[in-house]
């Protein structure tokens, strides 16, 4: 029996979900600064403001 397609959206609704939000921290902007989730909504807001 073959395995089951991980990327199927029918049987795995949440994996793919799951990998994207696990993945996300561990991505790098170009200037090498780790991007994570929350980041770009605190970014959004002037400094002087805050």
């Amino acid at each position: 029996m073959p395995h089951p397609n991980p990327l199927d959206p029918r049987r795995f609704p949440r994996r793919t979900v799951h990998l994207d939000f696990h993945t996300a921290p561990q991505i790098t902007d170009a200037d090498g600064t780790s991007i994570r989730p929350r980041s770009p909504a605190r970014s959004a807001r002037p400094t002087s403001t805050a």
